[in-house]
């Protein structure tokens, strides 16, 4: 069978200070799925847990402190703990 993906779109502003993260999923056994992983760092391929978000394709992340570029990822984890998929990068400068 295919490995399941995760396709991150481009962050979309909220407001100053927050952005809404939203990203879609192939090949996702939804049986398999625990939740999804949101990570954000301030610099390329350097992340930290900002929170997660069940099962939901969406996140809004808020409180961010501005002229910063933040880079994000989706990680899905399964029931077991182990990473299903990852996502493609974003980044968006607020």
């Amino acid at each position: 069978p295919n490995q399941p993906t995760i396709q991150l779109s481009p962050p979309a502003p909220i407001n100053f200070n927050s952005v809404e993260l939203k990203w879609t999923c192939s090949n996702m056994d939804p049986n398999k799925l625990k939740h999804f992983e949101i990570w954000m760092g301030t610099s390329p391929g350097n992340y930290q847990l900002k929170g997660n978000s069940g099962q939901n394709t969406s996140f809004q992340v808020g409180n961010l402190p501005p002229n910063t570029t933040y880079y994000f990822v989706i990680k899905a984890i399964g029931h077991d703990n182990g990473i299903l998929a990852v996502s493609n990068e974003v980044f968006f400068k607020l």
